[in-house]
């Protein structure tokens, strides 16, 4: 059984657009989706999965340089640091 799967990143999941275009939901990719067997296509996802996995670093990098984290984060942070060198029998917290 062949399935068609997104030329640039291998994703099954595409969406249909009303002009007829068919646009991967994970990349974005617009344009013609490649046909193959799930072998085939496992085969093109490990083969481009390092492509990929880079890029999520990139863009992670990015947001956390463009602006301060949540208000949330940094309570957090700063319940965590009052608890540093605190244990109990089950664990420690450095």
């Amino acid at each position: 059984m062949h399935h068609k799967y997104c030329a640039s990143c291998g994703s099954l999941d595409m969406k249909k657009h009303a002009n007829g275009t068919t646009e991967c939901a994970r990349c974005h990719f617009l344009g013609e989706f490649r046909e193959g067997s799930m072998d085939e296509i496992n085969e093109f996802q490990k083969t481009h999965k390092s492509v990929f996995s880079g890029q999520g670093a990139l863009n992670t990098a990015s947001a956390a340089v463009k602006g301060p984290a949540p208000s949330g984060n940094t309570e957090l942070k700063n319940k965590l640091n009052s608890l540093k060198g605190k244990k109990t029998d089950d664990f420690e917290i450095l």
